[in-house]
């Protein structure tokens, strides 16, 4: 997992991919997951990738034993296993009360 800050202080946060090299300068490229969190699982194999050319990026930061590699459930976002199950727990429970609405 990765988070990348950019001039101006916004981040992006996603699973870093290979770098993307075009007529139009370099690029680090992330990608998000179409997950599920009622099920914590993947919904489909369809990915979003974003674009952040290299001039703009000011920061980057990588947690190396980051999920899914390490047994836990793919989520896009940046967190330490320590904090992991928490979060899991939260987004669960989100997903839940959402399906109780419908």
């Amino acid at each position: 997992m990765t988070r990348v800050t950019i001039k101006g202080g916004k981040t992006y946060e996603g699973f870093a991919d290979e770098p993307y090299l075009s007529d139009k300068g370099k690029c680090l490229t992330l990608i998000w997951y179409d997950i599920d969190y009622g099920t914590l699982g993947l919904r489909s194999g369809k990915v979003t990738t974003i674009f952040i050319p290299l001039d703009i990026i000011i920061g980057i930061e990588s947690i190396l034993h980051s999920n899914p590699r390490w047994g836990h459930p793919p989520i896009n976002e940046f967190i330490f296993s320590s904090e992991l199950r928490s979060k899991l727990m939260e987004l669960h429970e989100k997903y839940m009360q959402s399906e109780r609405k419908k």
